[in-house]
């Protein structure tokens, strides 16, 4: 899609809107979207979580949830109450210096010509004459024009007469979803949010939902007032969302459905190159917490495949990978830092991580190591290894094998 890109519920099906729950998030979207409704127009979600963690696939579940038959709210259908879905992609707008502008356009652009446009270029003009980024205005403040009393009050009454007109005389209210705001810098997120709070302070019959972590919108509040601590900003934060919801983390028993979905075809690769029990081998090694998120299941999908690209180019026939090969094949991609640091340590090293996973598996006291170290900053890395110990203190001599076919092979 576009970065701004409007679509009504038939769209969405005609699309590749609705698809297949990857993830499991379905039964959560609808509740979600249900409330998001009830709290009355202008009302804000949150899809809250860290890089990977799935906040992108939730927006688009809740655009499927839209679009698919049967009533997100009991006995209404979902095209009665969120006729379009409004995608609007910040990022792709802040080198023209104002994300707030680029919203306006996505918002008017079904209506094609005519006033509905000419309303929004107004409204556009006098948004890039207004100042978002906390710091007060020069002179009496660009953004009134001659003869005008309040800015503030043109500017939301203009955005929801906006949205009214794009509306029509259909029912419900328009969902705007906002992915890739933690890809703006903290001053840029500071601009979205105090603008939409503007936009939305109208009574405009939208509800959005904005796909970002808490501390990014912390963050981006503490550019105003740079002395404020953490719990401030996170509090100042919760003014903006009336509704958060945390992404969780891929049910185990989904791993191997997502990461087999990632392959598609390349899995026939993968099961020539690496034995016809690859797959299901890596995916008991995935199958963990602490591994299961989309974008690293995705990326890994094509590691695996370019691995086995790599080995079949060379012609030395079927390789199967142990367990503990497999594990260190998952954390070249999630844990690239620790892997440098064990590569770097040499053959001392590699029996270091050894030694550390298995007296931790067995509670063994020993002498604290870097390793230790790393295994205390990072509890899910601690988690992995310490569920595939044992493949680790039985085949700890094919790890530099591995890792010297990963970097042979560019990976």
């Amino acid at each position: 899609m576009s970065p701004s890109d409007t679509l009504t519920a038939r769209e969405l099906k005609s699309r590749g809107g609705v698809v297949d729950d990857l993830l499991g998030f379905d039964r959560s979207a609808r509740a979600f979207l249900r409330t998001l409704h009830r709290l009355g127009p202008g009302a804000v979600g949150q899809a809250a979580g860290g890089p990977g963690s799935g906040r992108a696939e939730f927006l688009r579940r809740c655009a499927a949830v839209v679009a698919a038959d049967g009533g997100v709210l009991a006995g209404e259908p979902p095209a009665d109450f969120f006729p379009q879905v409004i995608w609007y992609n910040p990022w792709a707008y802040a080198k023209h210096g104002n994300t707030l502008a680029g919203l306006v356009g996505g918002v008017a652009r079904p209506a094609g010509a005519g006033p509905v446009l000419e309303r929004a270029r107004d409204l556009t003009n006098t948004l890039l004459r207004m100042r978002f980024d906390g710091a007060a205005a020069e002179g009496l403040g660009a953004a009134f024009s001659p003869g005008e009393v309040d800015p503030v009050d043109r500017v939301r009454r203009g955005f929801a007469t906006l949205v009214e007109q794009v509306r029509g005389t259909g029912k419900g209210r328009l969902l705007i979803l906002v992915p890739d705001l933690d890809q703006l810098t903290p001053p840029a997120r500071y601009a979205f949010f105090d603008g939409l709070r503007l936009l939305l302070g109208g009574g405009a019959d939208v509800a959005v939902v904005l796909a970002t972590s808490r501390e990014a919108v912390a963050s981006a509040y503490r550019v105003r007032d740079p002395g404020t601590l953490p719990e401030g900003g996170e509090r100042v934060a919760a003014e903006l969302v009336d509704l958060p919801y945390n992404v969780p983390r891929v049910d185990i028993r989904r791993v191997a459905l997502v990461f087999r979905r990632f392959l598609g075809g390349g899995e026939v690769q993968v099961r020539r190159a690496l034995g016809e029990d690859a797959v299901s081998q890596l995916a008991e090694v995935m199958a963990w917490p602490a591994v299961g998120r989309p974008r690293a299941l995705e990326r890994l999908s094509a590691r695996v495949q370019l691995l086995a690209e790599f080995l079949s180019v060379g012609g030395g026939g079927v390789v199967r990978l142990q367990a503990a090969q497999w594990a260190w094949v998952v954390i070249s991609e999630c844990w690239p830092e620790f892997r440098r640091f064990v590569t770097r340590g040499g053959r001392a090293r590699w029996e270091e991580l050894r030694q550390v996973v298995v007296a931790r598996a067995r509670d063994e006291l020993r002498e604290p190591s870097e390793v230790d170290g790393w295994f205390d900053r990072d509890p899910d890395l601690a988690e992995f290894l310490g569920a595939h110990a044992a493949a680790f203190e039985a085949q700890a001599d094919t790890l530099g094998w591995i890792e010297d076919t990963l970097v042979a092979a560019g990976l």
